[in-house]
């Protein structure tokens, strides 16, 4: 069976988790008693399955997910929460599926990837309403809440970084929606300090007075 092939593939192809980026999540997975082979290995597949792509500050892109798995460090020491974000854009940009993360990694990180897939689609906007309040209590309560919780750290690191995007207009559109849905979901994740961080860094977007030449 398809499932089976998956979970015997030879993985020795896969890169090295040697870069220093990649050595510092691994050692404060290390401190807080998390399965560091587990997570170097998602680590891996992140790094093998994006090695082609590139953010908009020319760093490899898996930087990115290590970083939404960094900052969920922080918060959360459930391990297929943190898997499940450094693999989460896998499924969409890259010919990575759901089956092979099942294989490797449990129902449990696919289906917190399939969730984040399906809050957002491949033009990284909302497939459903989700600045209203009753949404986001639907999702929680329906157990999308470690999908959330991706998509809120995912969002914060863009925004730490959204000097990358090149179009003012695109900056300012990625601030309007992160106060919009993003700081009211990290409010209903009791997430405030995040909240207050996505509020500042959107609010200082926003400010920027655009130069006519």
């Amino acid at each position: 069976p398809k499932i089976e092939r998956f979970a015997q593939e030879d993985l020795g192809h896969l890169p090295l988790a040697d870069a220093a980026v990649d050595r510092a999540f691994l050692a404060k997975i290390k401190a807080k008693g998390l399965n560091v082979d587990r997570l170097r290995l998602a680590l891996r597949i992140a790094k093998h399955y994006h090695k082609d792509q590139k953010r908009g500050s020319g760093e490899p892109f898996y930087h990115h997910p290590l970083a939404v798995a960094t900052l969920l460090l922080e918060y959360t020491e459930k391990e297929s929460l943190l898997v499940a974000a450094l693999l989460h854009d896998t499924i969409e940009d890259t010919p990575y599926d759901l089956d092979q993360m099942t294989a490797i990694f449990g129902r449990d990180v696919a289906r917190i990837v399939g969730d984040v897939t399906h809050l957002y689609g491949q033009d990284e906007r909302p497939k459903m309403r989700l600045e209203k309040a009753a949404t986001l209590e639907r999702l929680i309560g329906e157990g999308h809440r470690d999908a959330m919780m991706i998509k809120v750290f995912d969002r914060l690191h863009n925004m730490q970084t959204i000097e990358g995007k090149s179009d003012p207009s695109d900056r300012k559109r990625i601030a309007k929606e992160t106060l919009r849905i993003f700081v009211p979901m990290a409010g209903r994740l009791d997430l405030a300090k995040i909240a207050e961080k996505l509020k500042k860094l959107a609010q200082k977007v926003l400010e920027v007075k655009e130069t006519i030449h």
